[in-house]
């Protein structure tokens, strides 16, 4: 779930980098507008190592009338050796500044 987000729909879009310039990218149903955002989203996706994990990164986007915006990101660290077990990782969102960052609202 979000925190500290704009209250505006927002979405998760879900970018799989692989070792070989391929990029897969899935996106989440649109939550409603809240300043605490809860996306009920799973990604099932295999990716092959090729001798190092593929990058993972969860971007926060904005689904307005005019277009898209990016929020925020952040970047999942996968093992260097394939496992069979799932750790939980708490993310930092890295957040995007706007066209006028004076006038974003912080994210923490």
């Amino acid at each position: 779930s979000g925190q500290d987000i704009p209250a505006e729909p927002t979405f998760l879009q879900v970018v799989v980098a692989g070792n070989t310039n391929s990029q897969k990218s899935f996106d989440s149903p649109v939550a409603a507008a809240s300043a605490h955002p809860t996306w009920d989203f799973t990604v099932q996706h295999e990716v092959e190592y090729d001798g190092r994990p593929p990058n993972l990164e969860i971007k926060i986007i904005a689904s307005r009338l005019l277009g898209q915006r990016q929020l925020g990101s952040a970047f999942i660290a996968l093992p260097n050796v394939v496992t069979e077990t799932i750790q939980r990782q708490e993310l930092k969102v890295r957040q995007v500044p706007g066209l006028f960052p004076i006038f974003d609202t912080k994210m923490e």
